[in-house]
């Protein structure tokens, strides 16, 4: 800063270094995982939801606890693609002879969700078994509830595109602390003991074997 006086040689650091702090402090509050309680006592979540994974891919709640959770789809692929979130465990896979045919995964034989009153913009309401969100690109949705007492380990995913959005490892966990203060249990995410399973071990379509008709045949349509 030759050339400059004393006095503006300072104004220009100040400024400079406001500049730089102001940037640094946008640059984190949106790469940061929307984790916010608000002064009512609701715990504000926001996941966003990408290809293939999700941001954050972990929280961690207690039974009693109000939590709003704000879903959006921010799917960078071209074309965009429709994204899910669905939380469980226990993978349920298509048996033999389903559409499917070769055991991709459908759902959750326990979904976190069911018999949970539910808020959205459309109204309130309590799943019963099933519970998942689909948003088109670009869309998001918030849930309102409170956190059943069910403590432990579960996984969220997205059974989207034939269960291939779980298959890419497109999964994240919510830890159930038994109350407030205590600490939340230690379970892997993936793996063998993995509360989301094995998601690319997950088995891949048979090969198309030719029919008579010379059309090809499988438990999956392969467009």
């Amino acid at each position: 800063m030759s050339g400059l006086s004393p006095g503006k040689q300072i104004g220009l650091s100040i400024l400079a270094l406001v500049i730089v702090a102001g940037g640094a402090s946008w640059w984190n509050s949106a790469r940061k995982p929307h984790d916010v309680v608000a002064a009512d006592g609701v715990h504000h979540f926001t996941v966003w939801m990408r290809n293939w994974y999700f941001v954050p891919d972990h929280m961690s709640w207690y039974p009693g606890e109000k939590v709003a959770l704000t879903l959006v789809n921010e799917s960078q692929l071209v074309p965009k693609l429709n994204e899910q979130f669905t939380a469980g465990k226990e993978l349920l896979r298509a048996p033999p002879g389903n559409v499917l045919g070769y055991g991709n995964p459908l759902g959750w034989k326990k979904d976190l969700f069911s018999g949970v009153t539910l808020k959205t913009a459309s109204g309130e309401f309590k799943p019963h078994g099933a519970f998942a969100v689909s948003l088109n690109p670009g869309k998001s949705s918030t849930i309102v509830f409170t956190v059943p007492n069910k403590p432990g380990a579960w996984c969220y995913t997205s059974f989207l595109q034939a269960g291939f959005q779980y298959m890419n490892n497109m999964v994240g966990e919510i830890t159930i602390r038994p109350s407030k203060n205590a600490a939340a249990p230690h379970v892997p995410m993936i793996g063998r003991n993995g509360v989301c399973g094995r998601p690319s071990a997950s088995p891949l379509p048979n090969p198309v074997k030719p029919s008579p008709s010379g059309v090809g045949v499988s438990g999956l349509g392969q467009s």
